[in-house]
Parts: C-alpha cells; sequence; structure tokens
C-alpha cells in the first residue's frame, strides 16, 4: 500500500519494518511435529531478516504512477524473480551438519530461550553453501564487496536448522532431549516468506505468508 505521495521513496511506501525473511531450504523428510509447537516446518535459512525496501529502487518498478499499487507485494514479485535468475542452473545443493554439536538451544543474556534458535543443529559452512548464501546476496543487494556471513544471526552466529520456533526454555530444553542432528540431504528448492511480524506471536497466528519458490534442479 502506498502510504504516501507518488514521489515517495520505496523506504516510505512500504510498511515499517516490513521484512521477507526465511529465504529457506526445504528437502522432503518426516518433520519433528508437536501440536503444542507453532506451525512452521522445519528449514534452513539461507539469509533472513531482510527489509524488502533495500532489496529495491523505485525505477524497479512497472507501475510506478499506480496509488493504488502495493508496493509490498510488487518489491516481493521483483525479488523473487531476481533470485530465480541469479540460481538458474545452480543445480542441487547438498546441506551438511556438525554432528559433533547435535541438538541445542540458544539463550539470550538474560536467560530465556531465544525463539528462533530454541531448537537448532549447526549446518556446515561447506563451499558450496556459503556460494549459495553469496548468490543471494549479491541478487537481493546488489553487493559482492560485502560479507556475506553478516547474515548469521546472534547468539549462535552460524547457519543453522530449526527444528521448531518456542518462546518456551521447558519446551525448548524437552525438544532437544529427544531430537537427533539430522543427516546430510540434498536441497532442491529455496522458498521465499513474508515473516512479518518477525516474531513467535507472527508464527502462531499464521501471520507469515508464503511467496514463491526458487528451484535449484531446473
Amino acid at each position: 500500500m502506498i502510504r504516501n505521495s507518488r514521489r515517495a521513496s520505496l523506504h516510505r511506501s512500504c510498511r515499517a519494518n516490513r521484512e521477507i525473511s526465511n529465504i529457506v531450504l526445504y528437502f522432503e523428510r518426516a518433520s519433528f511435529k508437536d501440536p503444542s509447537l507453532p506451525p512452521f516446518d522445519p528449514h534452513i535459512t539461507l539469509i533472513g531478516g531482510i527489509d524488502i525496501c533495500r532489496c529495491c529502487k523505485l525505477e524497479d518498478f512497472d507501475c510506478i504512477g499506480d496509488t493504488g499499487m502495493d508496493v509490498d507485494a510488487e518489491a516481493a514479485k521483483i525479488v523473487l524473480r531476481r533470485l530465480q535468475s541469479a540460481f538458474d542452473g545452480f543445480g542441487r545443493l547438498s546441506c551438511e551438519f556438525d554432528e559433533s554439536q547435535g541438538v541445542s538451544a540458544t539463550f539470550t543474556e538474560d536467560g530465556t530461550v531465544k525463539w528462533n534458535q530454541a531448537c537448532i543443529s549447526v549446518v556446515k559452512r561447506t563451499d558450496r553453501f556459503m556460494k549459495a548464501m553469496a548468490i543471494a546476496d549479491e541478487a537481493l543487494f546488489h553487493t559482492t564487496t560485502l560479507n556475506a556471513e553478516r547474515h548469521f544471526r546472534s547468539p549462535i552466529l552460524e547457519p543453522h536448522y530449526s527444528f521448531a520456533y518456542t518462546d518456551s526454555s521447558a519446551v525448548a530444553n524437552n525438544i532437544i532431549q529427544i531430537a537427533q542432528c539430522p543427516t546430510s540431504f540434498i536441497c532442491t528448492k529455496i522458498s521465499m516468506w513474508w515473516t512479518d511480524p518477525p516474531s513467535i506471536d507472527g508464527v502462531i497466528n499464521k501471520e507469515w505468508v508464503f511467496v514463491g519458490d526458487i528451484y535449484l534442479d531446473r
């Protein structure tokens, strides 16, 4: 929704703090299910917490003069097409895990569980995985000078597989007692999601919205 005049910058036209996050790697495998947990499939986040307004410029839009344009939706389409083009011919991606670290939960400084790192296994930084990150980073931000590792989120600061989301330390501890570190798998697609609001409530209330897929084996 355009909230300002036609000449408003894309940043001012986008919804405040709107993120298009969780550009994620998916694979077909029996997932860890618990009816008490928010319904979001296990995944590896390739790049997350992205401000959509930083990915597009006003001239990227074909319908600048349309005052009824949903800027967020149009920006998402632009970014999706850009990623699909960037990964054309990339091929399947092998994702490997640091089995020595097993399954763990991460906590903030005040001792509460980090809801989006509540049950994770660390993914190895293989050359191929880091190349995928670099390709996505360049497609999103048109940069090759910044290190893609800046996208790793604290406190773990590593690529990781998320089994489930929860803000309950008790639930997280229960999961890590029974979950096992995944074995390596072959990823054939990347998915893009709106993750607004970027919070556990956004997941619980099913406010996160699927945007589209980027296939790696076509």
